[in-house]
């Protein structure tokens, strides 16, 4: 079912875009992984917040993928925190584009999101507030797509 099938997994320098990829291409899949920060054997710089060919991206259009796992993000929660509009572009942005990319060529997408939430609760008298951090909002975001 899966062989023959080109598959796009964009973080593919990372634990689990590099897992993704290997799988796929043990089931017989043409697969293409991407790096951005962070080059690995085997990948391909990709921005996915800014997937111009003209910046040296690979062109996942012309690849013309079945599938996209988009693995790639700004994970590091404290940096996510201090660098708000980073992490939007790195995770909200980049995720558009990717929706964008397999509504343009008919893929499927899947997307892969941390399990990382910053929240407190606080205590005021009988009121308990419940705090969402900058972060949680971003992926909130993203899942929206």
């Amino acid at each position: 079912m899966l062989k023959g099938k080109r598959v796009f997994v964009t973080g593919g320098s990372g634990l689990v875009g590099g897992q993704c990829a290997e799988v796929f291409r043990a089931a017989g899949c043409e697969v293409i992984a991407t790096h951005r920060s962070f080059p690995a054997h085997g990948t391909v710089y990709y921005d996915c917040s800014s997937p111009i060919t003209s910046n040296g991206s690979f062109d996942a259009k012309a690849f013309r993928p079945h599938v996209v796992i988009h693995c790639a993000a700004m994970t590091n929660v404290d940096e996510c925190e201090k660098n708000p509009q980073q992490s939007h572009s790195n995770n909200v942005v980049a995720t558009q584009n990717m929706v964008n990319l397999c509504t343009d060529v008919g893929a499927r997408l899947v997307y892969i999101s941390t399990e990382e939430i910053r929240w407190a609760l606080l205590l005021f008298g009988n009121i308990i507030l419940t705090l969402l951090f900058d972060f949680k909002l971003v992926k909130k975001d993203v899942e929206y797509l």
